[in-house]
């Protein structure tokens, strides 16, 4: 899927920053963040190295991790502001799946034995890396102790996948290519400031979007396929310094 609105949101970002030239004060934040994924593929579609056919009721399952965060905050009038938040990129366990129906022999005790083996392994790590631009806005005054506050904005995923030691078993040793798609996709956050000094400041920031990307796995004289659409959770504490 493409989004319409990525153009027209960073057009009016870079308005907002363009015409607010007596606004030059930024925030940068550092802390850590809890990622929560919350993705499942769907069924892989296609053929095993072989070629063999893939069974249904396969799928691959992306397991939560935590991460150093940075951000560089423009202010661009007390309540509105436009953050790019960085990370660095964590690298995810991608655990297989096999249904009950695969793992309780509706497709043959081969098939059964077989991804029992390796159901809930970990057969490739993910390493992602997803920089995201808000512009938020503050609720309350520049006095206030403490500051809500909201953003919208874009989110861009680019993905990249290394098989482990037990999904090369999987692959029975051939050596496979594995390749994601890139995803663009808006972006919410809902935050927290607490004012400790004129400079210094606590943060907490709840963060999610929109992320969608295909898995195309070739090697061996086979190819198969599973897509990722997913909203991952973000949790985020951080420390702030204004400038």
């Amino acid at each position: 899927m493409k989004y319409r609105a990525v153009p027209a949101f960073l057009s009016i970002a870079v308005g907002l920053s363009c015409a607010s030239v007596a606004a030059q004060s930024y925030t940068v934040k550092l802390g850590g963040a809890h990622i929560d994924p919350r993705a499942t593929s769907s069924e892989f579609s296609g053929t095993l190295p072989g070629p063999r056919p893939v069974v249904p009721g396969v799928t691959l399952d992306v397991s939560p991790k935590s991460t150093l965060v940075f951000s560089i905050e423009r202010h661009l009038n007390d309540q509105l502001s436009l953050e790019l938040a960085l990370g660095l990129p964590p690298k995810h366990d991608v655990k297989l799946r096999a249904s009950e129906a695969l793992l309780g022999g509706t497709y043959g005790p081969l098939a059964a034995f077989y991804y029992g083996q390796f159901a809930d392994g970990t057969i490739a790590t993910v390493k992602q890396v997803a920089p995201t631009l808000f512009l938020n806005y503050r609720f309350g005054s520049a006095g206030d102790v403490w500051r809500p506050y909201l953003g919208l904005g874009i989110n861009y995923t680019r993905l990249k996948a290394t098989l482990t030691n037990t999904g090369r078993t999987f692959y029975q040793g051939v050596p496979m290519d594995l390749s994601l798609t890139d995803s663009w996709g808006p972006a919410l956050q809902l935050g927290m400031s607490y004012r400790i000094t004129k400079q210094w400041s606590l943060n907490a920031q709840v963060a999610s979007a929109v992320v969608e990307t295909k898995l195309r796995v070739r090697g061996g004289g086979g190819e198969h396929q599973a897509t990722f659409e997913f909203t991952p959770t973000v949790w985020m504490a951080t420390v702030g310094y204004s400038f």
